[in-house]
């Protein structure tokens, strides 16, 4: 929703809708065949609120529909996005891919440009906040990266946490990343290692610097 208009996203259909009339502006059909189903996992808005960016379960490509000429552009990509999301003030939009080493950062939208960083670990999700995004994995259990992604020099800052990421937040002045860790094994060894693999546990990264503090919590928290 950008403030006058709202997208609704529908099997094999996207309306763009008068948030005061409540009456539809645009549709866009996705698929030609009415009998061909096409379920959006995921869209943004560009920056300038020109295009709505949009993912398809299963499929390695990206919709682009265009608001003002109402017209639908396709880009290959080099897998299937898990999550997309756009930053205001560095005007890019950032997508990751849950099987995929890299992430993408779309820095032109009319013509999607964009440019490719390569990763040690697949990254699920992202949020983006202050100019950077923050990446990690909450879908597999072998993974313990957290990433912050500079999107304007796009230079990456990497945090190895101890146990694999639940959930995650980043804190409304973009300061810090709170993630609550789930154990990665229900056999406790004794020492140390084992005690904390086997608990859930809450990281805090401070995205101005490079560190990390790692807790170990006493059950399950409802959030974060």
């Amino acid at each position: 929703q950008d403030g006058s208009r709202a997208i609704i996203l529908s099997q094999s259909h996207v309306l763009v809708v008068d948030v005061d009339t409540q009456s539809i502006l645009t549709e866009y059909p996705l698929a030609l065949d009415a009998d061909y189903q096409l379920e959006p996992s995921g869209a943004t808005l560009s920056p300038d609120e020109r295009y709505v960016l949009l993912t398809i379960e299963g499929q390695a490509d990206l919709y682009k529909l265009d608001l003002e000429t109402v017209s639908i552009d396709m880009e290959a990509l080099d897998g299937v996005p898990s999550d997309i999301t756009s930053d205001e003030s560095t005007a890019t939009t950032v997508l990751v891919y849950e099987t995929q080493t890299q992430v993408d950062v779309i820095v032109e939208h009319e013509f999607i440009e964009r440019e490719t960083i390569s990763l040690d670990e697949p990254a699920s999700d992202v949020i983006t906040t202050n100019g950077m995004a923050v990446l990690f994995n909450q879908d597999q259990h072998t993974y313990r990266d957290i990433i912050r992604l500079d999107l304007t020099t796009m230079e990456t800052v990497e945090y190895v946490v101890d146990n694999p990421v639940a959930n995650l937040r980043v804190t409304a002045d973009g300061q810090f990343a709170v993630a609550t860790l789930k154990p990665s094994t229900e056999w406790d060894r004794g020492d140390l290692q084992g005690y904390q693999s086997s608990r859930w546990g809450l990281a805090v990264a401070d995205l101005s610097s490079d560190d990390i503090v790692s807790l170990v919590l006493e059950s399950e928290p409802e959030g974060v």
